[in-house]
């Protein structure tokens, strides 16, 4: 489990174009943890412009 201080690192990172599956390695947590800390995230573009 992700201390507030760890989820807000894992979030900076992907929010600055790392993988969401290397970041979490790096963290010591499931891919798909990552993912759904990356859930939180807003949309990377709009699909619909």
């Amino acid at each position: 489990m992700l201390t507030p201080q760890g989820r807000y690192r894992l979030v900076m990172r992907v929010q600055a174009g790392r993988p969401i599956a290397h970041v979490a390695a790096e963290a010591g947590i499931a891919r798909a943890m990552g993912v759904e800390v990356g859930r939180s995230l807003p949309p990377r573009r709009n699909p619909g412009s």
